[in-house]
């Protein structure tokens, strides 16, 4: 789950997602009774997360991660969302599951992430799907396949994956050995990525 520590809870509550507001209404409380420390668990899924609500809890909230389970399903996540899981993904060592499904981080997120799992040892299971991250995202997570080795489940399926990203995700299983699954499905993988693909399996 996610942890919530607000300063403010009571700014601005008008103009945030109405699944939110009797949360925010209990964090008012604890701000009225300078509760300011205390912790607050939310489960994110699969509720999206609107523009106010997420200045909101930019600029009002730290997110602290304390579980080793990250569940960000369908919450409408773009590449600003994924450079702020990626930084503290850099310095958590706890986490072992994320689960990204159903956002919309593409490349440019790809990037974040994939940056920040060169440095995390943590992440054995990492669930990218339906986030449009396209060849250029393929090839940045490629290169953090030949670096990490603790992650040993990805999920990539529906993601607009060509053969040429298929190939950067061929050429990086080759060098890694502990990746045991690979999930390709839904996306657009012809003859030649199938080969590349077959290749590396070969090794």
């Amino acid at each position: 789950l996610l942890s919530l520590r607000c300063r403010h809870p009571s700014q601005v509550l008008s103009t945030l997602d109405p699944a939110y507001l009797f949360t925010l209404k209990v964090l008012l409380v604890m701000d009225l009774m300078g509760s300011y420390d205390h912790n607050v668990s939310l489960d994110l899924y699969p509720t999206e997360l609107s523009e106010g609500t997420r200045a909101f809890l930019e600029s009002n909230c730290k997110l602290q991660w304390n579980d080793d389970m990250w569940d960000l399903e369908w919450n409408a996540l773009d590449a600003k969302g994924a450079h702020h899981l990626a930084e503290a993904l850099k310095i958590n060592s706890s986490v072992s599951t994320i689960k990204l499904g159903w956002n919309a981080i593409g490349a440019e997120g790809a990037y974040y992430l994939a940056e920040a799992l060169k440095i995390n040892s943590s992440v054995s299971y990492l669930d990218l799907d339906r986030n449009r991250i396209g060849t250029d995202g393929a090839r940045h997570l490629a290169e953090t396949l030949t670096i990490n080795s603790s992650i040993t489940t990805i999920k990539l399926s529906n993601n607009d994956i060509d053969d040429k990203g298929t190939h950067y995700l061929a050429e990086a299983l080759k060098l890694n050995s502990s990746a045991s699954t690979i999930n390709l499905e839904g996306n657009c993988i012809g003859t030649d990525g199938a080969r590349h693909l077959a290749e590396a399996l070969k090794i």
